[in-house]
């Protein structure tokens, strides 16, 4: 049934599927119960665990239609050399997507000296009787990691600043924003493959922004920002302070109809034209 609706591909070794309720993706082949996986890697401080488990809104036969009411407990525990060193356990629900992460940290724990380390998940229905599938991912990731959110802060905060200073074409700062970006993940946890990195592009805006560009160009070229330029500069009676309200609520106004990129498009161009007309500097 995953299969079928594209949740897993058909040789079920593995899957990419974008997270709902955190910005990512998580890659696992199918999982049932019960289920031992050893973790190896040179990376041994701190475990990030994922698991998501599905719920399918329309049946396909008698497999599809039980996933859709199944509940149930799956119950995860993390083994150093053997012995139980954290716990964990969530509850499925009928008709209800779960999604759950935690972040162990073995060395807080005073087990980052183990040999190996495995991870028992254990997925029980509350008939006893049917098994629970689920998409499991183990990131294993240095101690740098304790500082993740600090560390994406501040690359997003230079990033910012740079573009708004504007000393380097703003194209170039993203573009060092996300090179830092990609670089402290490699350090952090793993070096993302080109596959990964293409995920995590949103291709809906990309296109939204390209069709926009070209939308723009041709209302210039018909003369459009001018026209309108004109009309708001006699509605204000060229004063700034009523040209500020006049363009603060028609964009409020166009945003009830259309997308706020839309329109945040659309108006700059306009707010550019209008402070050319009255000679005001559209930068101050």
């Amino acid at each position: 049934a995953w299969s079928i609706h594209g949740f897993l591909g058909e040789d079920h070794q593995g899957y990419v599927t974008r997270l709902k309720s955190r910005v990512g993706h998580i890659r696992s082949p199918l999982f049932t119960t019960p289920v031992l996986l050893s973790l190896d890697g040179r990376e041994k401080t701190i475990f990030d665990f994922r698991f998501v488990t599905m719920a399918l809104d329309k049946g396909i036969g008698d497999v599809a239609a039980s996933h859709k009411f199944l509940q149930g407990t799956l119950t995860y525990r993390l083994l150093a050399d053997d012995e139980e060193v954290f716990f964990g356990r969530l509850e499925i629900a009928p008709e209800k997507d779960v999604e759950h992460f935690e972040t162990v940290d073995v060395l807080a724990l005073g087990k980052s000296s183990a040999r190996h380390f495995s991870l028992n998940v254990t997925a029980t229905a509350s008939d006893g009787r049917q098994s629970i599938a689920f998409l499991c991912q183990v990131l294993q990731m240095s101690a740098a990691a304790r500082y993740r959110v600090t560390i994406g802060f501040v690359i997003f905060l230079v990033t910012l600043i740079s573009i708004i200073a504007e000393k380097i074409h703003r194209s170039y700062s993203a573009f060092i924003g996300a090179s830092m970006t990609l670089c402290a993940l490699a350090a952090i946890q793993e070096t993302p493959n080109l596959h990964a990195i293409i995920n995590m592009i949103d291709w809906g805006t990309i296109m939204l922004l390209f069709s926009m560009m070209i939308l723009m160009q041709m209302l210039a070229m018909t003369g459009f920002f001018r026209w309108f330029a004109v009309k708001v500069v006699t509605l204000s009676a060229a004063q700034p302070a009523r040209l500020f309200f006049l363009l603060t609520i028609s964009c409020g106004l166009i945003s009830m109809v259309l997308d706020n990129v839309t329109v945040v498009l659309l108006t700059g161009p306009l707010t550019y034209q209008v402070a050319s007309s009255l000679r005001l500097n559209p930068r101050q």
